[in-house]
């Protein structure tokens, strides 16, 4: 292998693995938000399911907050 050959072979190899890290830093701060949004998500979703059946916002902020210490 020529030294042109190897410096071409390093400089695609070094672009790949700098495009796998990015994407797999980019999946990482996805999953990370995920983490912290879905449970938000889920207490602003009960309630409004709550209060569609017509119970007061504070009785149904109770109620979820009753359950997230069951958990």
């Amino acid at each position: 292998m020529s030294s042109e050959q190897k410096i071409c072979a390093k400089k695609i190899l070094d672009r790949l693995v700098s495009f796998l890290l990015t994407v797999i830093g980019i999946c990482a701060i996805f999953v990370i938000c995920i983490c912290f949004i879905l449970p938000y998500y889920q207490e602003v979703n009960y309630i409004q399911t709550c209060m569609e059946e017509g119970h007061d916002k504070n009785w149904c902020q109770q109620v979820w907050e009753e359950l997230e210490e069951l958990d």
